[in-house]
């Protein structure tokens, strides 16, 4: 069965061999930027200010110190593995707030074929 997802700015029909699910992660960002703006320096601490939980090829699920609503734009360098680390663009799309943190579910933006597909590898190897 066909759906239609956004990506990259447009809607784009893929089969359901094409599908991802989220696959648990456990992924530390340290200087991600929300709307263009450094959140890190509100948080003078060696903890990661932002992790990474579920990823797949389309997006990601971030636990954040900082709150983030519906909109936002998130940037951060994610490493993934032995893979090289690249930057990556991501809409907020869903918040829920937990205890102190927020967990905001993103759709990525602007991702290379070549990152999709590092994305994809990974998550089959893990």
């Amino acid at each position: 069965m066909d759906s239609k997802i956004y990506r990259n700015g447009e809607y784009v029909y893929i089969n359901s061999s094409e599908k991802n699910e989220k696959r648990d992660v456990e992924l530390d960002i340290y200087y991600p930027r929300v709307n263009n703006k450094s959140i890190y320096e509100n948080y003078k601490s060696s903890e990661p200010v932002m992790k990474g939980i579920k990823i797949d090829s389309e997006g990601i699920t971030l636990i954040s110190k900082t709150p983030l609503i519906v909109g936002d734009f998130v940037n951060f360098s994610i490493a993934l593995g032995e893979y090289p680390s690249f930057w990556c663009l991501c809409e907020v799309k869903y918040v829920q707030y937990e205890d102190t943190n927020c967990k905001a579910q993103c759709e990525f933006y602007s991702l290379t074929m070549e990152q999709i597909n590092m994305i994809k590898e990974y998550m089959n190897g893990i």
